[in-house]
């Protein structure tokens, strides 16, 4: 079964490359696929997959945060999916 996973990420996330160490980690999780944007003052990860591989690949970024990143909060909805392909960094919204 695949799912997604719309993930907002307040805090310390902007400017910090973690859209970048998002990216670098989706190449890791082929199975995964969507996008990360900055998103007002949030960063959005926008994902689908299976329930196991988005789990592990959401607490594979918490863990691999950026140095002088800092999450403070995080915001998960489940969505409809969208059939995306690859991982990408998004435009800003």
């Amino acid at each position: 079964m695949i799912e997604r996973r719309i993930v907002r990420f307040f805090g310390w996330v902007q400017g910090v490359g973690f859209r970048y160490t998002v990216e670098r980690i989706a190449r890791r999780f082929p199975q995964v696929a969507g996008e990360v944007y900055n998103d007002g003052n949030h960063v959005t990860v926008d994902v689908e997959g299976t329930p196991a591989a988005l789990a592990e690949f959401i607490q594979e970024i918490i863990e691999r945060l950026p140095q002088n990143a800092r999450i403070e909060s995080a915001e998960t909805l489940i969505a409809p999916t969208t059939g995306h392909h690859g991982f990408r960094i998004g435009r800003t919204r």
